[in-house]
């Protein structure tokens, strides 16, 4: 039975910079989620930014980013994927623990829930897994 969170953002249109409700970039989805779920806001990033360093950058300014810790695979809900493609070299989406599946979103397809062993199958790769520890 899959997660009846993730039912509430499925569907939703990919809108660059955008963090829902009506719709959402990859990373405002991961805002959202944590927002919604978890209580907690995330720090917005420039829609415009591409490189993986100027995102690091970005980040590590963030009050809460020391909590954020790498970790060998997805297992927890909430679980934090990067991931990246020809087409989407920077992308990020939420580890759904029910079903093995990850909540992300892409341009031209919206708000997706795919099953994480299908990733690598339509092109995907997993770059790192995060998680946030608790206070």
């Amino acid at each position: 039975m899959m997660a009846h969170w993730a039912l509430d953002y499925l569907g939703k249109p990919w809108v660059s910079g955008a963090a829902g409700p009506h719709g959402y970039d990859c990373y405002g989805l991961v805002r959202a989620v944590y927002r919604d779920r978890y209580g907690f806001d995330m720090p917005a990033l420039d829609p415009g930014i591409v490189s993986t360093l100027a995102c690091a950058r970005a980040m590590r300014d963030y009050a809460d980013y020391g909590r954020w810790v790498p970790v060998d695979a997805p297992t927890v809900d909430g679980d934090v994927i990067q991931m990246g493609c020809a087409r989407h070299p920077h992308h990020v989406g939420v580890y759904v623990a029910d079903g093995a599946r990850v909540l992300h979103c892409v341009g031209g397809a919206g708000v997706l829930l795919q099953p994480l062993d299908s990733l690598r199958l339509h092109g995907w790769n997993i770059l790192n897994t995060y998680r946030r520890r608790p206070a």
